[in-house]
């Protein structure tokens, strides 16, 4: 297993780890990934960008990986959430709200 891989199942027993695997000929991981960025610089949590080409095919069966743009929300070393194929913004904000991944703020109006 990918040691970036690795690394993010044991940073998500202290925070959540979102990992995005893309491809850079993918062309709705080109989309996507302006998107999660943009939610990263936003909510602040720890977005990790692997590159599928860059594993093994026996590695990316291992982890689960059989189409790019593929997301896994990590929390306490399991993945709690697996989202594969293209998402918008608003969508992946939803579902990283749901996650309890990011918190949006509060509104008093």
């Amino acid at each position: 297993m990918n040691e970036q891989y690795k690394a993010a199942i044991e940073k998500s027993t202290r925070r959540a780890q979102v990992v995005y695997f893309s491809t850079p000929t993918c062309g709705p991981c080109r989309v996507m990934k302006p998107g999660m960025r943009d939610l990263k610089a936003l909510y602040g949590f720890d977005l990790v960008e692997l590159d599928a080409t860059e594993f093994a095919a026996d590695e990316l069966k291992e982890m689960g990986i059989r189409a790019v743009p593929h997301i896994k929300v990590i929390i306490r070393g399991q993945v709690t959430d697996d989202i594969v194929g293209q998402r918008s913004s608003s969508e992946m904000k939803r579902i990283l709200t749901q996650a309890n991944v990011i918190t949006d703020g509060l509104d008093f109006e």
